[in-house]
């Protein structure tokens, strides 16, 4: 092997009972993208999460709502 980990996961628990649960690989074909998910509700960012365009806002009972990224 090389000594590079292909894939790795990640369950990340706070003293206040937040969690947090990461994922990534490199051996995938996959999209590149990221959802945080907290109790109100979640954001999606689609794409390449590291530089987006935009993101949905996903409220609970709301419609969701897309942002998109201003050009500075």
């Amino acid at each position: 092997g090389s000594g590079v980990d292909l894939q790795t996961g990640m369950l990340l628990d706070w003293a206040n009972g937040a969690q947090a649960l990461l994922r990534c690989g490199l051996t995938g074909a996959g999209p590149t993208r990221a959802t945080v998910v907290g109790s109100e509700g979640r954001v999606e960012i689609a794409g390449n999460f590291f530089a987006p365009a935009e993101f949905v806002l996903h409220r609970r009972g709301a419609e969701p709502v897309t942002y998109t990224a201003r050009e500075e």
